[in-house]
């Protein structure tokens, strides 16, 4: 069965988005073609199509601001992501479908995640617990935030058969809806939430050292800021992305997605 996968895009992490998407297609651990369907959020293309409508304000400091409720935010798919039950309905999709953030790299293969899914969950993510982080200035310049269910929404497992995803008002909530409660899934009870092992989440400096992950996530900063040169798995990153440049002409590794 063919997954179908939305991945959340920013200029920015460019380098990211083409090494995230190459893990998708071969994991690290099994490299070989996976039965995936990728689909990018690019919210240009979304905003040029008039389905993401949602207006926002870039500071001098280049900080992203949104003029719907006044809140900084870190990514250009902050909000679009909410689209994809939307989206996804009107490609004609049924079943799961997935969205991660660009900032991910799949170890072992994403068609995994579908393995004994209760079908009573509305959604299934990685339910971490992030009350200890502390707001300030994340190593991108982006302001950290604290807010219920904090980078749940970073990997999601969407069940588009569920009556509660069917009545997502998806498309006004992505453009007019508070993005803490975007991010909190306000609207669904814990149980509608089934809960993913923390290995398809795994971020460093958070995640625990006993885990072996599933697929990584550089939610406080990745191997293409130099900052990060030296994180976890940036080995492994950066051997994917010199594999990208070498399978895809030149052309393709610019942001033309």
């Amino acid at each position: 069965m063919t997954l179908p996968i939305f991945v959340g895009y920013d200029i920015r992490e460019h380098a990211a988005w083409l090494t995230c998407r190459e893990s998708l297609y071969r994991p690290l651990r099994i490299n070989v073609p996976q039965d995936v369907d990728i689909h990018v959020l690019n919210v240009r293309e979304l905003r040029r199509v008039g389905v993401f409508t949602r207006p926002w304000r870039i500071d001098e400091k280049g900080q992203y601001w949104d003029d719907r409720d006044g809140r900084p935010f870190s990514t250009e798919f902050a909000h679009s992501r909410f689209l994809v039950p939307a989206l996804a309905a009107e490609m004609g999709l049924t079943g799961w479908v997935l969205f991660c953030d660009c900032d991910f790299m799949f170890l072992d293969s994403p068609t995994d995640l579908l393995k004994d899914l209760d079908s009573s969950k509305a959604i299934y993510v990685v339910k971490h617990d992030f009350d200890r982080v502390v707001e300030g200035v994340k190593m991108d310049g982006m302001l950290q935030q604290k807010y219920h269910r904090k980078l749940w929404s970073s990997l999601t497992l969407w069940n588009l058969d569920h009556p509660q995803v069917k009545a997502y008002p998806s498309t006004a909530l992505a453009n007019h809806g508070r993005g803490g409660d975007l991010h909190g899934f306000t609207g669904f009870d814990d149980k509608d939430i089934g809960a993913l092992p923390e290995a398809w989440n795994w971020i460093p400096g958070h995640s625990s050292g006993d885990i072996r992950p599933a697929a990584v996530h550089w939610s406080f900063g990745g191997p293409w800021l130099p900052e990060y040169a030296d994180t976890s798995y940036a080995k492994e990153w950066q051997a994917i992305y010199d594999g990208v440049f070498q399978n895809y002409p030149v052309s393709q590794t610019l942001p033309l997605v």
